[in-house]
């Protein structure tokens, strides 16, 4: 929530050691599965180790 009241959604990403958060839109406007479906598309792809 920020200052004012207002709801949404953030995706946390760490990138070369720092953390950046991304807004994914508005709770009033988004459920949260859309936010899961907005933060899967934006959220880099993990290739494992083998």
């Amino acid at each position: 929530m920020d200052k004012h009241g207002g709801a949404y959604w953030l995706l946390r990403l760490q990138r070369d050691g720092k953390w950046q958060d991304m807004g994914l839109g508005s709770a009033k406007l988004l459920t949260l599965a859309e936010a899961r479906e907005r933060a899967g598309a934006l959220r880099p792809v993990r290739h494992p180790i083998n």
